[in-house]
């Protein structure tokens, strides 16, 4: 998995399962896959997070224009993390029960059916185990800081040691959480394609 420009999805689109074909069509790319060529089909660790987190990965081969890849997909439009995890279960059993029975899909309308395999090359992108985590929260925590300082300021905390440090609480509070935010990030690990040969 990657990072593009702080989101984890590279594009974002309509995704049509016909009987010729698997069919997506975005903002960035447009494609289509046969299930012949679709290689393998399986949930993968999702975005780094607390609780569980998945998303469904799909390898595939085009042998006659030569070209191969992967990719991941997530639904869009859920409203929690918690409805996310089960839209892409179900995203994940969709597609399963499409391969199985190609037979009680609709029939693709001709401007899918134009569509061929993917043809992007390597997709620009960070992956998660090479991404400057460290920094990145030392950062974000030097600034977390500085506005819970400035907050604490405003509203009259106090920093002194002879009364309460509401101030320093404020400031610890900020950067706690921030740490407890980051740790599935940290021990995040990528380990290539999650699945191989699943269907």
């Amino acid at each position: 998995m990657k990072q593009f420009e702080q989101t984890y999805d590279w594009d974002t689109g309509y995704l049509y399962l016909t009987s010729e074909a698997l069919s997506f069509v975005g903002e960035q790319v447009r494609f289509a896959l046969r299930p012949a060529q679709i290689l393998s089909l399986c949930l993968g660790p999702g975005v780094p997070r607390w609780g569980a987190s998945h998303r469904v990965y799909i390898s595939w081969e085009d042998t006659g224009m030569a070209r191969k890849g992967a990719f991941n997909l997530r639904p869009v439009g859920v409203r929690s993390l918690g409805e996310l995890e089960r839209a892409v279960v179900r995203l994940h059993e969709w597609l399963q029960a499409w391969l199985h029975d190609l037979a009680q899909a609709a029939t693709s309308p001709e401007p899918l059916l134009r569509l061929e395999s993917p043809a992007l090359g390597e997709v620009t992108g960070t992956p998660l185990n090479e991404s400057r985590i460290f920094r990145t929260f030392f950062t974000s925590s030097s600034t977390v800081a500085l506005v819970a300082v400035g907050a604490s300021l405003v509203f009259d905390l106090p920093f002194a040691r002879q009364a309460w440090p509401l101030g320093w609480y404020v400031v610890g509070l900020s950067t706690l959480t921030l740490l407890l935010h980051s740790l599935p990030s940290w021990y995040f690990r990528w380990r290539g394609q999650p699945c191989s040969n699943r269907i």
